[in-house]
């Protein structure tokens, strides 16, 4: 009987370190360009982007300006989705009968301007007349924020 608990105890123990080894992990001071594994935190099943730049940071190293969130929310997500004209174009006018969330530009344009973006993409923040919309109809059931520019979405989330 020893022996067989013994023999139970020691599948389990290498079941979880075997599981725990072949677990994807992200660095957090990276930013990514995998569509596939960003697209295991956002749903793609609607709106697929052709391209992706995001960053993945726990929640409490990250927040810039951000209002704290109480909750069961892990990590920040901030990410730009890259899409074809036609795609963004079904978003856009999808999005036509959703409310935006009302916010004065120069506060969307500092939020969305996160510090790794490229410049042009900041650059392109500044010029545009932003319109902040809940990113939950599209890609995510969280917490989460996006603004459309003319070929990609900038998405903010908070996620588990």
């Amino acid at each position: 009987m020893k022996y067989f608990i013994t023999t139970i105890i020691s599948i389990i123990a290498l079941s979880i370190f075997y599981a725990c080894k072949n677990k994807q992990t992200i660095n957090t001071n990276k930013t990514y360009t995998d569509i596939d594994m960003l697209g295991n935190i956002l749903d793609f099943s609607k709106y697929k982007p052709d391209s992706v730049l995001f960053k993945y940071t726990p929640l409490l190293s990250s927040i810039e300006g951000r209002q704290p969130v109480i909750g069961p929310k892990d990590y920040v997500l901030e990410s730009v989705l890259f899409f074809k004209p036609e795609s963004i174009q079904h978003i856009k006018n999808e999005m036509q009968n959703i409310t935006y969330l009302t916010a004065n530009q120069n506060k969307l344009t500092h939020l969305y301007a996160f510090s790794w973006l490229p410049n042009k993409i900041k650059n392109e923040l500044k010029k545009q007349e932003l319109q902040e919309f809940k990113a939950t109809q599209f890609f995510t059931s969280g917490t989460s924020d996006m603004v459309l520019l003319k070929d990609k979405i900038i998405l903010y989330a908070l996620t588990n």
